[in-house]
């Protein structure tokens, strides 16, 4: 009997041969060194973010090529990280084809991106006629025709850009980009003849097809139900449900000598319908054990290991390339930056078109987040065009502006004013006065943000941070001004919504407009505010949930609720506040 082992002389044990010994090659240091970078990747693009906002993929490929042979030589490619990362490549797939609403995108919209991605192959074939006629011209006009649909739909994702009309526009573009070329390769660059490379590409159309259509006609009531019944247990139906789905389809088109990104993003397409009608809830939590699953696993491995397969060398050490690189990258902004124009919907920007403005959005929300987080948005002045008269305006050039009273102002003869209460000692106890003792009182503590609701053709709807204010009950207080509250919501992603009532759509919508708009996941969001007039309140009148009855400010601490007095509601709130 042979054994594959080995006795270790001090501990008497049988060991494997190489599994336990002291040394470690560069294979198995990458299984250590990969997570290690997984880690690293959004700590440093976080960490520019004050200075240039960078995605997270282009420092998960080049930390790749650090750490990989080209560089330091840490990782090694090895079968098992190869594996890991094909893996990771279908469940990028599996997620873009899960998140592309096809109905939005489809008709006129993939036309146009069709037709913007035959022209570009057009003015490909020019370009490589004269680099290199024959065969090679065909292979340069599919890469400069080419969109790297799984790097744009993470960067959109992270954007919130996904369901905007420019994010629908860069989608469709991304796929016709990644597919159509996918297409013209099997049929053109495969090494069956061309008759039989259509016929295998049609089998796999009329296959995908089949899998859609029974999704569509099938009831997914007790799949639902035993997904629910498993999301919380040691089952997970849901999960292998959807790793049985992307094995069977990637398998397929691997089987017909495909590209397997084809059977991942049909299998994302068909869980997409599968669960449109399953309760909102559940989506919600299988959106995000898939999103875990894949971006916080399987597709860093996957941009990692592309880095580390980066074949630096053959770049670097090549004069031509290197003087051929620059001429790509124009070429290819140019083809498919002018054939994308044909995407843009009629009224779009220069900005919108060349997507200054969703970069411009980008920097502006985290400016927004940062000054919040200070206290103000102070900088809102000056990103308007306008100034306020004071320092410190948590709202800036989006309220209107409101005289504000000096807490002890009088009349011109020096008396009290109209509707002012004077106390024992002489003071005048206005709503100004009090307002203003509250704002000293609240300084330091945390605010929430004001919202406005914007829309804009190609931008679509959004809620945009326009200052910040102490919650106080029924008043929002700014350091200058107060304000009576609306609409009050959290910025949150809708999530993959199945069926569910009307209100509750709108709901997630408008929690999703304020987080298109730049606010961060979770933060409380004001809608709908109204400017209080301190002025009018204090000469005897009313404004909003304010007004001087029987010569005492007063507050209508709800819409069913009486009239309290204001300086002992704004004591007892901001004593809860202050904690």
């Amino acid at each position: 009997m042979c054994i594959d082992s080995a006795v270790d002389a001090t501990t008497g044990r049988i060991v494997a041969p190489g599994r336990y010994s002291g040394s470690v090659d560069a294979g198995d240091l990458g299984l250590v060194l990969i997570p290690l970078l997984a880690v690293a990747a959004p700590l440093l693009a976080r960490g520019i973010r004050p200075v240039i906002r960078v995605p997270i993929i282009v420092f998960e490929l080049v930390l790749g090529i650090l750490a990989g042979p080209a560089v330091l030589g840490w990782v090694e490619p090895t079968p098992i990280l190869e594996k890991l990362s094909d893996f990771g490549l279908a469940m990028l797939f599996f997620m873009a084809g899960s998140e592309i609403d096809f109905r939005a995108v489809s008709g006129r919209p993939l036309v146009r991106a069709s037709i913007g991605w035959s022209i570009s192959v057009v003015l490909g074939i020019a370009i490589g006629f004269f680099l290199a006629p024959g065969e090679g011209m065909v292979v340069i006009a599919i890469a400069l025709s080419s969109t790297a649909l799984g790097t744009l739909m993470p960067i959109l994702r992270d954007a919130g850009e996904t369901d905007t009309p420019f994010g629908r526009a860069v989608t469709v573009i991304g796929a016709v980009g990644e597919f159509l070329p996918l297409i013209a390769i099997s049929l053109f660059l495969s090494t069956r003849t061309t008759p039989l490379a259509t016929a295998v590409l049609l089998a796999f159309v009329a296959l995908a097809g089949l899998a859609v259509w029974m999704a569509q006609r099938m009831q997914h009531g007790r799949l639902h139900a035993f997904v629910r019944a498993t999301l919380h247990t040691s089952d997970q139906f849901g999960v292998r449900f959807v790793l049985l789905l992307i094995a069977a389809l990637v398998g397929l088109s691997v089987m017909l000598d495909l590209d397997m990104l084809l059977g991942a993003f049909v299998a994302g397409a068909v869980w997409r319908i599968i669960m449109a009608r399953a309760p909102e809830k559940d989506a919600a939590a299988m959106e995000t054990k898939l999103e875990a699953i894949a971006f916080g696993l399987f597709v860093p491995i996957f941009f990692l290991y592309t880095g580390v397969n980066f074949d630096l060398q053959a770049l670097t050490g090549s004069s031509s390339a290197m003087l051929m690189l620059p001429l790509f990258l124009v070429a290819l902004l140019v083809l498919r930056g002018t054939t994308a124009q044909l995407s843009a919907p009629p009224g779009a920007s220069v900005r919108d078109r060349t997507g200054a403005r969703a970069a411009g959005r980008h920097r502006a929300a985290h400016h927004r987040r940062r000054d919040g987080h200070r206290g103000g948005p102070q900088d809102d002045r000056h990103r308007h065009g306008r100034s306020t008269r004071r320092r410190g305006d948590a709202v800036g050039a989006a309220l209107p502006a409101v005289r504000h009273a000096d807490p002890r102002r009088r009349g011109a003869t020096g008396r009290p004013r109209a509707g002012s209460r004077a106390t024992p000692g002489g003071a005048v106890t206005t709503a100004s006065a009090l307002i203003a003792d509250a704002v000293r009182a609240l300084s330091g503590l945390p605010q929430e943000g004001l919202g406005e609701e914007r829309e804009s053709r190609w931008r679509g709807r959004r809620i945009v941070r326009v200052g910040a204010a102490w919650h106080i009950g029924v008043l929002l207080l700014t350091e200058t001004q107060a304000l009576a509250t609306a609409e009050v919501l959290r910025a949150a992603d809708p999530g993959r919504r199945g069926y569910t009532a009307e209100s509750a759509r709108e709901r997630a919508e408008r929690r999703a407009l304020a987080l298109r708009g730049g606010f961060g996941q979770g933060d409380v969001v004001h809608v709908g505010w109204s400017v209080i007039d301190l002025d009018a309140v204090d000469a005897g009148g009313a404004s909003g949930p304010l007004a001087m009855i029987d010569a005492a400010p007063s507050v209508r601490w709800s819409t069913a609720g009486g009239w309290m007095p204001l300086e002992a509601y704004l004591r007892e709130r901001v004593e809860l506040l202050r904690g």
